[in-house]
């Protein structure tokens, strides 16, 4: 189980209580600007949701990310491992919540996990290069863009593609231990 702490923040494993929580944040995304970029749709029922969360609390891919102040999941973080020490990185914060700092300080917090805890040598990520919010937050992070190519996660109301360039980013242990440890 992992829990991790900051002073606004926990960042725990799911559990059976997240489940309406994590609708509202899948709710909310699918009618955001930037839910066309990513894979979808998600789910419209709640009772859906409640599969979901039993799925993520058997293991330590996905993290919920509990306000303090209001105990209450405000977003997630997933950190699937790739290989014995290649993590994949990426979230999703309700849109309440975007702009406050609780996005850069939940990430920040498990990233050190991930590098601390399992000696991680590279954790990747993506985005599209249209969300502007997501971009930014990885270079916050220290995260380095890596390149770019086409992709399509959805269709439009037509059945067409909805394409997009997506952005590939890394963190590499160097860079981590530099801009965090030094």
């Amino acid at each position: 189980m992992i829990e991790l702490a900051t002073e606004q923040l926990i960042i725990r494993n799911f559990t059976s209580v997240d489940g309406d929580d994590l609708f509202q944040i899948g709710t909310n995304y699918e009618i955001s600007e930037y839910a066309k970029y990513d894979h979808g749709p998600w789910p419209g029922s709640p009772e859906v949701y409640k599969g979901i969360v039993e799925s993520w609390s058997k293991n330590d891919d996905f993290l919920a990310v509990i306000l303090k102040e209001k105990n209450k999941m405000i977003g997630f973080i997933s950190v699937p491992r790739k290989s014995n020490k290649t993590f994949d990185f990426g979230f999703v914060f309700h849109p309440d919540y975007h702009g406050s700092g609780y996005a850069t300080e939940a990430c920040k917090v498990v990233l050190k996990y991930i590098f601390e805890t399992f000696q991680a040598v590279q954790v990747n990520t993506g985005t599209a290069k249209e969300n502007y919010p997501s971009c930014n937050l990885l270079k916050r992070l220290g995260f380095t863009f890596t390149g770019e190519n086409n992709v399509s996660f959805r269709t439009d109301e037509n059945g067409n593609p909805i394409e997009l360039v997506a952005l590939d980013f890394v963190l590499s242990r160097e860079d981590y231990l530099q801009k965090y440890v030094s």
